[in-house]
């Protein structure tokens, strides 16, 4: 399976102690700038249903750089930017179940269009030709 490259802060969510957070890949956390994204009606929901769940994605908005999303990231007070950044979704964690299984739980999700929530599309392929193939495109 393949999938776009976003450039945007690798970020899981989770529930701790009956509210959802954020962490990066390093262990700090998002919470400031994911505050619109950890209130979403949805993405509650989602937890609500499913509360062992952690989600694998990005913090991210469109046609934005790195660095600008970083530097939301890090700060420590509330911007109005905040506001525009999504969470893409990738994947979840759960090492009793197959990438293909995740990802069907994942499809299966019906997300409205003013969700803060984009699940990120994966396409199967083929080898290393099809890889490159996806990457050029």
């Amino acid at each position: 399976m393949c999938s776009k490259k976003l450039d945007g802060l690798r970020t899981f969510v989770y529930i701790k102690d009956r509210e959802l957070h954020t962490a990066s890949r390093g262990g700090s956390d998002y919470d400031i700038a994911a505050t619109y994204i950890l209130q979403d009606a949805h993405i509650k929901s989602l937890f609500e249903d499913n509360p062992n769940l952690i989600l694998d994605g990005e913090l991210y908005k469109h046609g934005w750089n790195l660095q600008k999303i970083s530097g939301l990231g890090r700060l420590e007070t509330l911007h109005e930017d905040h506001k525009q950044l999504r969470f893409h979704c990738y994947d979840f964690v759960d090492e009793k179940k197959s990438f293909k299984e995740r990802w069907e739980f994942l499809k299966s999700l019906i997300v409205p269009w003013n969700s803060l929530l984009t699940i990120v599309e994966h396409v199967e392929v083929q080898g290393e030709d099809e890889i490159n193939n996806l990457h050029d495109e």
